[in-house]
């Protein structure tokens, strides 16, 4: 594996030709996350992506997380546990580290533990571990304690910017605290994987280290212009272009002579047009400004919907009236809270042109003037300030360059066939599903590389006499009161599994 190294952030390539046999072994890995399926959201996909891999490949895993109704996933166990639903999000919860998963842990023994998005459930997990909870393995230097520190390969993956959302929601003042506090926790972990390049650079800024690129992937399959339905457009009362194989009206008698059989005349072939064989129906179609993605007030709409009002507009007299179409699940994408853009991605291996802010995640993904437009930051602000009062003329003005660049697509068809034929092209190069999550099992990989060196070379700290009574006591009575849990919940909870071999794992 070589690295591709920009300050502290590190691009790792695979080279299959110089990686060793050993290095490849199959590894056995314990999985913690504040969110499971069936919940679909970016985490979730990711998520069930990287398991389907894993098992492709034939390594092992435990999921333990919320409880979601579901026991198994790619023939995985999934482990739940009980948690308070939020307020502003029903459909995720504070979720409450479980007796069981500490024991899960010890028993299944993983090479590595990987913990997605840690912020709750993360967070006990990674206190649990630094106690001894998890066994002694997974304290610094074999040294059980609060702000020991955690040992053993540990690594997290970092999906939201979670902090951001306080200041979008009414808490400037909470943001700053929730960044100091999810940076302590990934810096317990050996290294933090984030899903672009631009997003790795932000969290380095803000002080986050040992940062790898775990990128994502698309299915070309499910994603391509060859997907483009006529009657998903008509169903958004849209005017739409009629299939290939009945591009012409025939006129009554054309027609009747067609149906007995008789080839009209030929009329002198037509002169070679380089645009698409529909390209002059499609000039008398309406543009659809499409949005797919959660409805909620973070995404931005708000400037969308300002945006396409002045795009209406400013339509020209001879061009059919656009389209907004906002679908519950982006050529449009206003978000600027993005790590990655998922749908971004997956837009553009459609052959949409996308339209989006210049922000993480985003700017990874669009090229400027070729496969889209990217929206510049006011001067001197950043997109959460610029954006957070929409009857300030910051929100204004921003609003109409977003139409404008909108207009720069809709409003020229032959612009706008040029982009989609580039953003086929080249918008999903180099992003495959297998070479995204196999990059991550790199990552697992490296941490058990780098723990063992820690192990080689760690010497364990030494406390004075009365401190380390205390502490020891203290882990004690800890590993006393879950243990005595643990017996507790026996016979309380039991996963309904049909696989023999983890049967003993998942008894409760």
């Amino acid at each position: 594996m070589s690295d591709a190294r920009i300050g502290e952030v590190v691009i790792s390539f695979r080279d299959e030709s110089t990686t060793s046999h050993s290095a490849k072994r199959k590894l056995r890995i314990a999985i913690v996350s504040e969110n499971l399926m069936p919940k679909v959201d970016g985490v979730t996909r990711c998520l069930a992506r990287l398991l389907a891999h894993l098992r492709e490949e034939g390594h092992e895993a435990v999921v333990l997380g919320p409880q979601s109704g579901m026991t198994h996933y790619e023939t995985y166990p999934l482990v739940g546990t009980a948690g308070i639903p939020l307020v502003l999000y029903p459909g995720l919860k504070l979720n409450f580290l479980r007796p069981k998963f500490l024991r899960i842990i010890r028993e299944f023994n993983p090479d590595v533990i990987h913990i997605v998005e840690p912020i709750w459930l993360g967070a006990q997990v990674l206190i649990a571990m630094q106690l001894g909870w998890c066994g002694k393995e997974w304290t610094a230097d074999n040294h059980p304690g609060l702000g020991r520190g955690v040992g053993g390969p540990v690594v997290a993956s970092y999906h939201t910017n979670l902090p951001t959302y306080a200041s979008l929601f009414g808490f400037p003042w909470a943001e700053p605290i929730m960044w100091r506090f999810v940076r302590w926790l990934h810096g317990k972990v050996l290294l933090t994987a984030c899903p672009s390049k631009s997003t790795a650079e932000m969290l380095k800024s803000r002080g986050f280290s040992t940062l790898r690129i775990w990128s994502r992937g698309v299915d070309l399959s499910l994603f391509g212009s060859h997907q483009r339905s006529s009657r998903r457009r008509a169903s958004w009362g849209v005017d739409v272009v009629p299939d290939r194989g009945c591009l012409y009206d025939y006129s009554p008698d054309v027609a009747s002579m067609l149906s007995k059989g008789v080839i009209p005349p030929l009329t002198p072939p037509p002169s070679p047009d380089l645009l698409p064989a529909d390209m002059q129906l499609r000039m008398n179609e309406s543009v659809v400004v499409l949005y797919v993605g959660r409805i909620s007030y973070e995404k931005n709409l708000v400037m969308l919907i300002r945006a396409f009002d002045l795009l209406q507009r400013a339509a020209p007299a001879d061009v059919p009236e656009p389209k907004l179409v906002l679908l519950n699940r982006r050529s449009s994408f206003p978000s600027y809270t993005e790590t990655f853009g998922q749908v971004v991605l997956e837009a553009l291996a459609s052959g949409l042109p996308v339209v989006g802010l210049d922000a993480e995640g985003t700017r990874d993904l669009v090229n400027d003037g070729r496969t889209g437009y990217l929206l510049s930051k006011p001067a001197g602000l950043e997109w959460k300030t610029a954006l957070a009062d929409s009857s300030s003329q910051v929100f204004e003005t921003a609003a109409e360059n977003f139409s404008i660049l909108l207009q720069n697509v809709v409003f020229d068809r032959k612009a706008q066939d040029i982009m989609r034929r580039r953003a086929t092209e080249e918008g999903a190069e180099g992003h495959t599903w297998f070479d995204a999550m196999e990059a991550m099992v790199d990552h697992y990989r490296e941490a058990i590389e780098m723990a063992n060196q820690r192990e080689g070379a760690a010497t364990p700290p030494r406390d004075s006499p009365i401190i380390d009574f205390v502490r020891r006591c203290a882990v004690g009575v800890a590993a006393v009161i879950v243990d005595a849990s643990v017996l507790s919940y026996e016979g309380t909870y039991y996963d309904n599994t049909t696989d023999t071999s983890r049967a003993k794992l998942l008894r409760a």
